[in-house]
């Protein structure tokens, strides 16, 4: 015959404005925690639109050299070695993600070089 067990609380029943405590404390708790990720979060998508948005304007910048010194896409694509698809996409600004090696590679292929220079805000 198997003995019973008496169930032994190991604390108190907590009043309902102790729950209302807690539940505030873990809510606070929890907004604390996610706070900093969901800010490093939108600081790397404004980081990301903003060098994006540079990196675009550059292209269009090496598309009027590439005008003005009246090369060809095909002349620009065999000088830089990117196929003129690409080659195209980039300089319309259409380009998902252009990168800081593709865009010196073209102007290279112009005889320009590319500078990153930091300057006092206005």
């Amino acid at each position: 015959m198997k003995k019973k067990v008496k169930r032994v609380k190991s604390h108190p029943k907590l009043t309902p404005a102790r729950q209302a405590k807690l539940r505030r404390a873990a809510i606070e708790e929890q907004g604390h925690r996610f706070e900093p990720e969901v800010q490093a979060h939108d600081l790397r998508m404004k980081q990301k639109a903003i060098t994006n948005r540079l990196l675009k304007q550059l292209a269009t910048q090496l598309d009027k050299v590439k005008c003005e010194q009246k090369f060809s896409l095909a002349d620009l694509s065999d000088r830089s070695g990117i196929d003129r698809p690409s080659l195209s996409r980039l300089l319309n600004g259409k380009a998902e993600n252009p990168t800081v090696e593709t865009l010196s590679r073209v102007a290279e292929a112009l005889g320009k070089r590319i500078s990153i220079e930091l300057l006092e805000q206005k």
